[in-house]
C-alpha cells in the first residue's frame, strides 16, 4: 500500500478486508517515511509482538489469530513503534487502530482505557511515568478521550466487545496549537462518538508512538484484556526511524 492508499484509507474510515495469512514470518522491509501499517495478520502465533515493535513487558503480549493480544491486566502495558516516530517538525499526521475488548468491564477499574501513547521523548524511559506523553484512545466504560479531553457519548459495550477502529486527526493550527479529532467506528463504517483537543502544541505530539493497554487493576494469571487487529499511520510527521532499517 503506498502513501497515497493508506492516506485514502485512514480518512476514508471503515475496516479493510483483512488479508489471508499467507506469510509465515515477518520480514524486515525498508521502513518508508510517512507511511506505516501493522502486519499482525500475517505473523505466526507466539510470545511476541512482531519485529516493528517492542514490548516493554514482552511476557504480557502475543500473536494469536493474526491480532495482538495484551494478555495481562495491569497498568501501562505497551508495546512501542520501533520503525517510525512523530518527527518534530509540525505538520499534519492520522493514526488508526482496530480494536476490541476482551475482558468485562469492572466497577473496580473504572479507568481502564486501550489506544496510543504519544509523544514519549525518552523511549528508554519507563511509560508509567506520571504524565509522560498524551494519552489517546478509548475507556473500558466507552468514552473517547485526548488526554483530559473525553466525549460526552459513551459507546455500547457491546460495540467495545465486537470491535471498533479508532482514526486519530491531528493537525497545526495557526498560533502554534493542534487540532486533534479522535473517532470511533463501527465495523459497519458508522460513527459511534466524536471527542476534540487544542490544548497541545508541536512539542507535545513528538517523539514515539506506543500501542497501550492500561487498567489500574493488576492481575498476575494472564487473561486476554485486548486484541488490536492493525495499527496505520500517515503524515507529514511520520518518520522512518531504527536501526534495523537503516
Amino acid at each position: 500500500m503506498d502513501r497515497r492508499d493508506s492516506l485514502r484509507v485512514l480518512f476514508l474510515g471503515g475496516f479493510p478486508a483483512k488479508p489471508g495469512r499467507l506469510q509465515q514470518q515477518e520480514t524486515p522491509v525498508p521502513a518508508q517515511p510517512g507511511v506505516f501499517r501493522s502486519s499482525w495478520e500475517s505473523l505466526p502465533d507466539g510470545a511476541w509482538a512482531g519485529e516493528a515493535f517492542g514490548a516493554e513487558q514482552p511476557q504480557g503480549w502475543c500473536i494469536q489469530g493474526g491480532e495482538l493480544l495484551c494478555m495481562q491486566a495491569g497498568p501501562n502495558h505497551s508495546v512501542q513503534l520501533l520503525t517510525h516516530r512523530l518527527a518534530a517538525s509540525a505538520g499534519p499526521f492520522i493514526l488508526s487502530l482496530q480494536l476490541r475488548f476482551l475482558a468485562e468491564a469492572s466497577l473496580e477499574d473504572t479507568f481502564a482505557h486501550a489506544g496510543w501513547l504519544l509523544g514519549l521523548k525518552d523511549c528508554s524511559a519507563a511509560v508509567s511515568a506520571e504524565g509522560a506523553g498524551i494519552r489517546v484512545g478509548v475507556q473500558r466504560c466507552g468514552r473517547l478521550f485526548i488526554g483530559l479531553a473525553v466525549s460526552n457519548k459513551f459507546i455500547p459495550d457491546e460495540k467495545l466487545q465486537e470491535g471498533i477502529r479508532l482514526v486519530l486527526k491531528v493537525v497545526p493550527q495557526p498560533g502554534g496549537t493542534h487540532h486533534a479529532k479522535l473517532t470511533a467506528l463501527d465495523k459497519a463504517g458508522n460513527t459511534l462518538a466524536i471527542v476534540k483537543s487544542e490544548q497541545y502544541y508541536a512539542d507535545d505530539w513528538q517523539g514515539s508512538i506506543a500501542v497501550l493497554s492500561h487498567s489500574d487493576v493488576e492481575k498476575t494469571d494472564p487473561e486476554p484484556v485486548v486484541s488490536f487487529g492493525f495499527m496505520e499511520a500517515a503524515g507529514e510527521r511520520l518518520e522512518a526511524q531504527g536501526e534495523m532499517y537503516d
